[in-house]
């Protein structure tokens, strides 16, 4: 079985086989043993089955199967239909190309190995074999973002679970249009909280919806290991802001995390202030150094940041203008858990972490809970965790679909 984009696609033989392994970095197959016929007879088949999608899958690729699936909207409409729904992976949504364009009224070709998706004046170009497209069920798999971007679209997260392109032919604004389709918003949120008490640690809590995102600064360390166990015990996801040299220290751990279906985010190179915040350019080079030791280990590049000792006072417009530039979307906190500080008494941060979590759900925000990859904090998150579930909170990955949450109320 073929994806709608391979269907159109010629069969060709390579000169020279490359596998796709993690990360579509190419690793050569070479076998001197086999003789011309077999070799050549190999290499089709290969061929043939990397075209259906077969060799371009990986464990990180894998680990978004059991992903909620998100619902899109397109101006005033909601699609429901299965083939539309997306998924996110490492901070990025992605949804199947044909049957999101055909939605759209867009069209798509495939013209030496790149897709391209026309809809009007606007088209958007993009490549079939460089990390950007995934191959999932027969489904060749785009971020949303960059077709909307490209085709002229804004997204904004009107529900929980739900992400509206729209542009100047909409007629509702995001309140309307989750009244609109507020039964079928309403069932998949049902369908969301079911899945997540079937998991985990949380068959004795009492789900209410409420979302929370965990995020985890300066790793990974030694330590990192120990807290995705506990992650994984209480079924919680949560974005790490990692620096370039841990996660060159720590590979493994960066995989693992990738795999388990956590955010990826950066926290730059150095953690220095005289060296991060010298000026805009040293600023963006400590964010584009760090990605692209993410992308040599994982295979991945993410757009998410957060900026050492967070955006204030540093991040001036200049500063916040480079990383815009750079394609980055910057995050801050709403809820401190202090655990920098009471690292000699971690029960403090439980207290002082519950206390501001429930008051910004209170004022109808989303907490954002600063921490660190440190062993106190980690010697708490048990508890912290638990208690959190008990009243009804979900763990979540910040994405860069979302509006950024800073302290410069910068929404790029």
């Amino acid at each position: 079985m073929q994806t709608e984009l391979q269907s159109q696609m010629r069969m060709v033989v390579p000169k020279e086989l490359h596998l796709i392994n993690r990360g579509h970095k190419e690793t050569s197959t070479r076998n001197q043993e086999l003789n011309g016929s077999l070799r050549a007879g190999l290499i089709l088949l290969l061929s043939v089955l990397g075209m259906m999608g077969l060799l371009w899958s990986n464990s990180g690729y894998a680990a978004a199967a059991s992903a909620p699936a998100l619902l899109v909207g397109i101006n005033d409409e909601l699609l429901q239909d299965k083939d539309t729904e997306a998924v996110t992976l490492q901070g990025r949504m992605y949804v199947a190309a044909v049957p999101l364009a055909k939605a759209m009224g867009a069209s798509t070709v495939v013209q030496n190995d790149q897709l391209i998706i026309t809809l009007g004046a606007h088209h958007i170009t993009m490549p079939l074999k460089t990390g950007e497209t995934i191959i999932r069920n027969n489904r060749t798999l785009v971020p949303i973002r960059d077709v909307a971007t490209g085709l002229g679209y804004a997204i904004t997260n009107p529900a929980p679970g739900v992400y509206r392109l729209v542009n100047g032919t909409a007629t509702m604004n995001d309140q309307q249009f989750v009244a609109a389709h507020a039964a079928a918003i309403q069932e998949r949120q049902k369908h969301a909280q079911q899945s997540s008490s079937n998991g985990g640690n949380k068959g004795s809590t009492s789900t209410k919806g409420k979302i929370l995102y965990l995020t985890f600064d300066d790793g990974p360390t030694k330590h990192a290991n120990k807290l995705l166990s506990i992650l994984d015990k209480y079924d919680a996801k949560a974005t790490f802001f990692m620096l370039g040299p841990q996660i060159q220290q720590h590979p493994d751990v960066v995989r693992k995390m990738m795999d388990n279906g956590h955010g990826l985010g950066l926290h730059g190179m150095t953690h220095v202030e005289k060296k991060f915040y010298a000026s805009p350019a040293s600023a963006l080079k400590e964010m584009k150094d760090a990605n692209a030791i993410l992308l040599k280990v994982t295979g991945v590049q993410t757009r998410l940041i957060r900026t050492p000792y967070g955006s204030k006072p540093y991040m001036k417009e200049s500063y916040r203008n480079a990383m815009h530039q750079g394609e980055f979307r910057m995050w801050d906190w709403n809820v401190d858990s202090q655990d920098w500080k009471y690292k000699k008494n971690p029960e403090h941060i439980v207290a002082s972490v519950l206390k501001d979590v429930e008051k910004i759900s209170r004022s109808g925000h989303a907490p954002v809970v600063l921490m660190h990859d440190q062993e106190p904090t980690i010697a708490i998150l048990p508890q912290l965790l638990a208690e959190l579930q008990k009243r009804g909170y979900q763990f979540e990955t910040l994405t860069e679909e979302m509006t950024p949450l800073n302290f410069w109320n910068d929404h790029r």
